[in-house]
């Protein structure tokens, strides 16, 4: 059987319209800032120690009681909070852009151990903490 150029050229028009017409890829869009600090630490209290990081960049710094960067020093850091049985819920939620503000209390067993000693906050840029200002005493 022979090909004919007519043949070749409409299933080459079908597929250029097929590709052309199809639904483009949607684009993501980024978490609401104070959306993903509640994330982060549901997912620390529930002790997902890993859940928690990927809700963080990989060159995330901490600054104030803390001073460190990247996940490493952020794993063995939350990994000792996940140990000592500390649960961190937040409240009084600002957002500024990406800046998200924020008071604490401290549980452990259950018990509050503290609360309202020190604002704390977060940067948030394309859905991944890049910078958590931890002023507790």
């Amino acid at each position: 059987m022979k090909s004919h150029p007519t043949h070749v050229l409409i299933v080459t028009l079908c597929l250029v319209l097929l590709v052309a017409c199809s639904p483009a890829t949607p684009v993501p869009v980024a978490a609401d800032p104070a959306t993903v600090v509640q994330d982060f630490w549901l997912k620390v209290n529930a002790g997902d120690l890993e859940g928690a990081l990927a809700l963080t960049s990989p060159d995330i710094k901490c600054r104030g009681r803390c001073y460190f960067g990247g996940h490493d020093a952020m794993r063995s850091f939350l990994q000792g909070t996940i140990d000592a049985g500390l649960e961190t819920f937040v409240s009084e939620i600002q957002v500024d852009g990406d800046r998200v503000d924020y008071q604490v209390e401290i549980h452990r067993g259950g018990l509050l151990i503290a609360q309202g000693f020190a604002s704390e906050a977060m940067i948030v840029q394309n859905g991944l903490i890049v910078l958590w200002e931890n002023n507790r005493i």
